[in-house]
């Protein structure tokens, strides 16, 4: 059984694999491992992790690929998830195990992994997971990302303040606002459990996450509103719809058309047409539904009547 003092100092040598042409600096550092891991800090801190056994999901992969916006300018090979889910057995968090439950010796095997039971017992700690975040992103990013990944887990720690005080001020509410889109991202999509809330579909995958967006309703360059409830999970043609003004709401959040504004036509008989007056699908926690001002935002400004 390790302390948590001993977790802390393996989270300090996770030996991510380098890059060379990009730099000598931490830019040069692979992200895979690291984002996981904070992944991995914030389901626990929802309670969204309970126990010690963690399989692929779409909620994780989403997490994973939201926080690796982040990096992509820098890292942009595409994310894979199980890459780290399965290399970090290697240094001890966890055992990698198969569908079948037996050990995986290779990551396109892994489905699941035990995590050391001592390392789950440091991260119910919030003590643990301040220092733990703290590590990861001092340890493993360039001062850039460091800014967003501090933002987007709500990190207050003095070293990484003064990385992001040396950073210009334009660079820096770049990265802010990169972190909270990601945010945002995971807070819709999550609440609406991956489904369209015009149309009811659901498609998740653990390479792609979600066929649904975060849409917002009161559109960001205007509201500078990442609250969730400025927010719809949307399929794509259904957010290209919304952004056209082609539907919207009432505020009793059922479904209206702007039937005069478009021509469709589908060999299936699909027609934007048939969702008029529908209910939305929504969350199930009435405090991350719409707003009644953004959605009256979106019917004066963007709803072709």
């Amino acid at each position: 059984m390790k302390s948590p003092t001993e977790w802390l100092r393996k989270l300090t040598a996770l030996n991510p694999a380098a890059n060379r042409r990009l730099g000598s600096g931490k830019e040069r550092l692979a992200p895979h491992k690291p984002l996981l891991l904070l992944c991995v800090l914030e389901l626990v801190e929802q309670d969204r992790l309970r126990g010690t056994r963690m399989t692929l999901t779409p909620d994780l992969a989403l997490r994973f690929q939201s926080f690796w916006r982040i990096v992509v300018s820098r890292w942009t090979t595409k994310p894979e998830l199980r890459m780290p889910f399965h290399h970090l057995s290697t240094q001890g968090f966890w055992r990698p195990l198969t569908a079948d439950q037996k050990l995986s010796n290779h990551r396109s095997l892994t489905e699941s992994v035990e995590i050391d039971p001592s390392f789950m017992a440091a991260l119910q700690t919030a003590e643990f997971r301040r220092q733990a975040r703290a590590v990861l992103i001092t340890g493993y990013f360039p001062p850039l990302e460091q800014i967003a990944l501090r933002t987007l887990t709500n990190l207050e720690d003095e070293e990484a303040e003064l990385a992001a005080n040396a950073v210009k001020k334009e660079a820096r509410e770049y990265a802010r606002h990169t972190a909270r889109g990601a945010r945002f991202r995971i807070q819709v999509v999550s609440s609406y459990l991956f489904t369209c809330a015009l149309t009811g579909y659901r498609l998740t995958t653990i390479s792609s996450a979600s066929i649904v967006d975060a849409a917002h309703i009161h559109e960001y360059r205007d509201s500078k509103n990442d609250d969730p409830r400025n927010g719809l999970a949307l399929s794509k043609n259904a957010h290209w719809m919304f952004d056209e003004g082609l539907w919207s709401m009432t505020d009793d959040l059922n479904v209206i058309v702007a039937k005069k504004a478009f021509t469709d036509s589908s060999p299936d008989g699909f027609s934007l047409r048939n969702f008029h007056g529908r209910p939305l699908f929504l969350p199930s926690d009435c405090s991350l539904r719409p707003d009644t001002k953004c959605i009256a935002w979106h019917r004066q400004n963007r709803f072709q009547r």
